[in-house]
């Protein structure tokens, strides 16, 4: 484990990082007001795109620290005179690959309310080493669940990944575009928009069970409705709780999941204190692998009582989900002493950060964009790097093994 600081020295770096003299810039805006909007489609979709162009370069920190500004704007004016041809969904399908380009993973161009990507497919994929695989499936496809998605309408998967990439907000860790194109996978109007078929029916060639086959899977109305799904991961562990802050004993140590930053952290973060006090751990285990973000200040109390507490040794899961305030507790973590275990974080420890948006006033859509910029770490590293590092294959996915967990709970160091 990494020394730790001098007690006096951190205290004081944790209150310049609580109150967020880390942030090197900020900005606060509002958006300009929504236009009078044209009667036909084209030019309020025009319309749009220019609100777009006009307010993210306005309203961004520093929009063009990545994407040069006249290739913005050059891109803009093209798909402009482009909506004549374009459908509703290739439209959105161009904004979002418009807006990933700025180059950082919270600037990004959304449908939230579905207007426009209006279909889904009944299933869920992610990537592992081994390849990209099925791992959550509606009822009627459950025969697919674990099958190696080997091309997507008669496109390999390296090429899908190619086109699909691009639409991921860009500028975080290469980690984070592997976690997050599979879920584009799910969205066939994004895939149609990007060339790779029809939105109503998606061919997948998969090998299931040693098998190749080839399965037509119907796309229907996007619905949170997961009803009967079934899910290729092995069931969690029995001392597993819901929610996403708990924490409780795991053998000689304590698990902590934190996947968020909720209000009432500081509460939890003295019951956590309380407890480890009451039965003095060999290790505390803190699970930032589910934590896509929140107020990273929340967690300053919990990483005082750490500070305070030298006698305890202290493991970090983090892994391509861990993100934004993630990372930067993460980061905070590592400061304090504590070992990083698992994979690479998804999100870079230095950026632009501090989400704010914004709806184009035609269509709807959401913008998000970044209004300050982090330094966390030294250098510009590709994400957090584990001390004990741990990468999950599709093998352990299915099998229930949480290496990574593992040897965090057990204090063990070995590689794999």
């Amino acid at each position: 484990m990494a020394p730790r600081f001098p007690v006096r020295a951190l205290l004081a770096a944790l209150l310049a990082l609580t109150l967020g003299t880390c942030a090197l810039r900020y900005r606060a805006s509002l958006p300009d007001p929504a236009p009078p909007l044209a009667a036909d489609r084209d030019t309020r979709w025009r319309q749009d795109i220019a609100y777009f162009t006009r307010n993210l370069a306005r309203l961004h920190l520093n929009a063009f620290h990545t994407l040069p500004r006249e290739v913005f704007e050059v891109r803009a004016a093209q798909l402009a005179g482009r909506v004549p041809d374009l459908s509703d969904a290739a439209i959105v399908t161009e904004l979002t690959r418009l807006a990933a380009a700025i180059g950082d993973g919270h600037t990004g161009v959304y449908d939230l309310e579905g207007r426009f990507l209006k279909r889904q497919l009944p299933l869920r994929f992610a990537a592992f080493p081994e390849g990209l695989f099925i791992t959550e499936a509606a009822p009627h496809y459950a025969h697919l669940l674990g099958g190696q998605v080997l091309a997507v309408n008669g496109s390999p998967t390296a090429q899908v990944r190619a086109r699909l990439a691009p639409l991921v907000p860009q500028g975080e860790g290469s980690s984070w575009v592997n976690r997050t194109w599979p879920a584009l996978l799910t969205r066939p109007d994004l895939l149609a928009g990007v060339g790779l078929g029809p939105a109503q029916t998606v061919t997948l060639t998969l090998q299931v069970n040693g098998q190749d086959l080839q399965a037509k899977v119907a796309s229907r109305v996007a619905s949170a409705d997961r009803a009967g799904w079934r899910s290729a991961a092995a069931a969690a562990p029995s001392w597993a709780q819901p929610g996403d802050v708990w924490f409780t004993p795991v053998g000689k140590a304590v698990y902590l999941r934190l996947a968020g930053s909720p209000p009432d952290l500081a509460r939890r973060s003295r019951e956590l204190l309380l407890t480890l006090d009451r039965t003095r751990p060999e290790r505390l285990v803190v699970d930032l692998r589910d934590h896509g973000g929140g107020d990273y200040t929340r967690l300053a109390p919990l990483l005082t009582g750490l500070q305070r507490r030298p006698w305890l040794k202290v493991h970090a899961l983090i892994g391509p989900r861990t993100f934004s305030a993630g990372v930067i507790n993460a980061a905070q973590l590592q400061a304090l002493g504590a070992t990083l275990v698992g994979e690479v974080s998804g999100g870079r420890p230095n950026g632009y950060s501090e989400r704010r948006r914004f709806t184009l006033p035609a269509s709807g859509l959401t913008v998000d964009y970044s209004v300050r910029v982090y330094r966390f770490a030294p250098g510009d590293p590709d994400g957090l790097q584990p001390d004990w590092p741990v990468v999950q294959t599709f093998a352990d996915f299915t099998a229930g093994r949480d290496l990574a967990l593992d040897r965090a709970l057990n204090g063990e160091s070995g590689a794999r």
